[in-house]
C-alpha cells in the first residue's frame, strides 16, 4: 500500500499460543482484540536480564505509514483518521540528532492491523556474559567449531581469493573442483581477498553523497517542522488571548484545530528524527564491522550495507507535502469562532452566525446573544 516500513523485532517469549512460530509461518500474526493491537520495536533489543541468556525473536517487516504519537498506547483506544501506528514517545529519545557510536536507536511502534506485519526470520542467540560459551537451550548443534577439519581441509577451504564479478570470496576448493574450476566462473579475473578486503574497507569509508544529502534534507525538514510548530504555538497564543476576550467557550475549538496540526507536525517530527537516526545507526554499524569483522564477513557485510544504503534514500520524504497542508492561519472573526484566514476569506457572508456547539441550549443562547 506505499505505506513506510522498519524492520522490527518481537520476543517469542510475548507471543500467545495463537501466535506461535508454526502459527506465524502459515498464516501470520493474529491480533488478541479489536483495538489492542500490539507493539513492536525497531532498532535495539530490549532484552530481559530475567529472561535468562537465551533468546528467540521474530524479525518482521513492519508498516509504521504515518504514526500518531502518544506516552501511553493504554490511554488511546483507537487510530486516529489518517494515521496507521501508535509510536510510544518515551521509547527513546528524539533529541539526539547524531547519536556517538553505541547510542540507543530503539523505537516503539503499536499497529492494529496484523496486515501491517511480515515476520521474516526467527532468530536464536545466547549471550556469553562468563564466557564459557553456555549453550542453554540452543545446545550445542550445528556450531561451527563442533566440525573438526582437517589441516588440509582447511588449506583448501581457506578463502584466499575473491570474485570482483560475482562480488564473492573464492577457496582453493573452488578453484580445483568447485563453482570456478570450469565453465563461465573460471575465466573470472581473481582478486586476493586481501586486496578486496582493503579495497571495500577504503569504499566504505567515503562518505555516501546520497546519504549525505538524505541527511541534510531531514535537517532542513525538521528546521521547518520546528519553525512551523513555532509559528502554529505563536499563532495558537495569539487567538487564545481574543477567545478569552470575547468567548470562553470558543476556546475549545482552537484547542482542537491546534492539536490536529501540531499532532501531524509532531508526527513528521518523529518520523524525519528517527530516519536521521536510522542513518546515523546504519553507518555507525559499518564502523564496527570495519574494525571487528573477518575480512569475508566484512565483505558480505559491505555488500549488503551497499544494498541497504540505496534502500535508505529510495523513498521521497513526504514532508514537503505535508507541511504544504498546515498553516498557522488562525484568527478570530467576528463573533467568537475558530477558523483558517482562507476559510475566513470565504464565508465574510456568514460572519455573524455561530458554529455549532456542544448542545441546542447553547446554540439558543448564542443566536439570543447575536440577536440582541
Amino acid at each position: 500500500r506505499g505505506m513506510d516500513t522498519v524492520p522490527a523485532w518481537v520476543s517469542t517469549r510475548r507471543l500467545g499460543e495463537d501466535n506461535s512460530v508454526d502459527n506465524l509461518h502459515h498464516r501470520g500474526f493474529t491480533f488478541p482484540g479489536a483495538q489492542e493491537g500490539m507493539t513492536f520495536s525497531t532498532g535495539d533489543l530490549d532484552l530481559d536480564p530475567n529472561e535468562g541468556t537465551a533468546h528467540r525473536f521474530l524479525l518482521c517487516q513492519l508498516g509504521i505509514g504515518r504514526a500518531f504519537v502518544v506516552d501511553d498506547p493504554s490511554e488511546q483506544a483507537s487510530l486516529p483518521d489518517g494515521y496507521d501506528s501508535l509510536y510510544l514517545a518515551l521509547s527513546t529519545s528524539l533529541d539526539n540528532d547524531a547519536p556517538d557510536i553505541g547510542s540507543a536507536y530503539r523505537h516503539d511502534y503499536t499497529v492494529m492491523d496484523p496486515n501491517q506485519v511480515l515476520p521474516m526470520y526467527l532468530v536464536q542467540f545466547f549471550i556469553d556474559s562468563d564466557g564459557r560459551n553456555s549453550e542453554l537451550d540452543f545446545g550445542a548443534a550445528g556450531r561451527p567449531d563442533d566440525f573438526a577439519l582437517s589441516s588440509v581441509d582447511k588449506l583448501y577451504d581457506r578463502y584466499d581469493f575473491f570474485d570482483p564479478i560475482l562480488y564473492t570470496p573464492v577457496s582453493v576448493r573452488d578453484k580445483m573442483v568447485g563453482t570456478h574450476s570450469t565453465g563461465e566462473y573460471a575465466q573470472h579475473k581473481l582478486i586476493g581477498i586481501g586486496d578486496a578486503y582493503e579495497s571495500a574497507v577504503s569504499e566504505s569509508m567515503k562518505v555516501d553523497p546520497l546519504i549525505a544529502a538524505r541527511q541534510e534534507e531531514i535537517k532542513s525538514q525538521l528546521r521547518a517542522v520546528d519553525a512551523k510548530l513555532r509559528d502554529v504555538n505563536r499563532n495558537s497564543a495569539a487567538v487564545e488571548e481574543k477567545i478569552y476576550k470575547a468567548l470562553q467557550e470558543a476556546l475549545f475549538r482552537l484547542q482542537d484545530i491546534t492539536q490536529g496540526k501540531m499532532s501531524a507536525l509532531l508526527a513528521e517530527e518523529v518520523e524525519l528524527r528517527r530516519q536521521l537516526q536510522y542513518l546515523d545507526f546504519m553507518e555507525s554499524y559499518l564502523d564496527v564491522q570495519r574494525e571487528t569483522s573477518s575480512q569475508v564477513d566484512f565483505l558480505h557485510s559491505w555488500k549488503c550495507h551497499v544494498q541497504l544504503r540505496g534502500d535508505a534514500v529510495r523513498m521521497p520524504l513526504r514532508t514537503p507535502h505535508i507541511l504544504s497542508q498546515i498553516s498557522a492561519d488562525l484568527d478570530l472573526a467576528g463573533s467568537v469562532q475558530v477558523l483558517p484566514r482562507s476559510a475566513m476569506r470565504s464565508s465574510s457572508g456568514a460572519m455573524g452566525q455561530m458554529p455549532p456547539t456542544h448542545n441546542n441550549n447553547n446554540n439558543n443562547n448564542n443566536n439570543n446573544n447575536n440577536n440582541n
